[in-house]
């Protein structure tokens, strides 16, 4: 339904707010590895990854520090959820424009 409001609401998303979106998870990230520090917890593999996912995905036991993983991916999930926006928002300044 995101999707569907976002392109149907004919609002421009840009960089910055791809940026501040990023900043806002490693906020929330951060604030849960305190968490994790001070219980003694994994929530969100901050300190290693559980082995049930690693039995599953032999190649991630060479990673030692999930948090980088995790940054990485995220960097280009948003990168290839931002590639179709950057398009449509040209086609709707474009038609700003035109009009």
């Amino acid at each position: 339904s995101a999707i569907f409001l976002y392109f149907t609401s004919g609002n421009i998303i840009k960089v910055k707010d791809v940026l501040r979106t990023f900043m806002l998870v490693n906020i929330i990230y951060f604030i849960m590895y305190i968490f994790n520090s001070i219980y003694h917890t994994n929530y969100i593999m901050s300190s290693k990854l559980p082995q049930y996912i690693v039995d599953l995905y032999p190649f991630l036991k060479h990673i030692t520090n999930p948090t980088l993983m995790f940054e990485g991916m995220a960097c280009l999930i948003l990168v290839l959820v931002y590639l179709p926006i950057s398009l449509h928002n040209r086609s709707l300044e474009n038609r700003r424009n035109n009009e």
